[in-house]
């Protein structure tokens, strides 16, 4: 699942009302038998982000991380001016068409209001040779490795979450059943006792 692009070309902020992350993606993982290592899922994040009427769950990364390159703010003999100014950034494919563009958000809180740009994949590429944000991520391919595995971690995540909804909804209609069975007999035996 990709975000729709529509809707976000020139937009400045993104709505990310929750997220669900490694924790729950790697319990997930490991109680359906996949095959995947944690440290595969570690930037692996379910993105619950409000578009117009609808929110849609959004596979994608996420990390945290400075940006080192947005700021002038080099202070002379400090060299980790940034440690202060970490924050979470984003990183959310849309439905344009082969993945070539993607929502850079980013913000100090990693739910509500973000500040967001729409990349193309080239501007992206750029940013992560230039060693921006000194992540684990070095390049484009390496985030769409990611997101693959992300992917299917989080397609893991959801359709567990669904199947236990799912169960649960089905367990109350099994006890509003027997309860409403239950409350018939007794009227039955109440009116045979009378």
């Amino acid at each position: 699942m990709c975000l729709p692009r529509k809707g976000f070309e020139g937009a400045k902020n993104i709505d990310i009302k929750a997220v669900a992350r490694d924790p729950l993606i790697c319990s997930a993982v490991w109680f359906t038998g996949i095959t995947l290592r944690n440290s595969e899922l570690y930037d692996a994040t379910i993105a619950f982000i409000r578009a117009s009427e609808d929110t849609f769950a959004v596979p994608c990364i996420r990390v945290y991380a400075y940006d080192y390159l947005r700021d002038d703010d080099r202070q002379r003999g400090n060299a980790h001016a940034g440690c202060g100014r970490l924050e979470w950034i984003y990183f959310i494919p849309t439905d344009a068409s082969g993945g070539e563009q993607w929502i850079y958000a980013h913000g100090f809180c990693g739910v509500g209001l973000l500040v967001s740009d729409l990349l193309r994949s080239s501007e992206l590429n750029k940013r992560f040779a230039m060693g921006r944000w000194k992540i684990s991520l070095q390049s484009l391919t390496e985030l769409r490795v990611a997101l693959k595995v992300s992917r299917s971690g989080d397609a893991t995540a959801m359709n567990l979450v669904k199947y236990t909804l799912d169960s649960v909804s089905a367990g109350r209609a099994v006890v509003e059943i027997t309860e409403l069975s239950l409350s018939k007999s007794m009227e039955g035996s109440s009116s045979l006792n009378s």
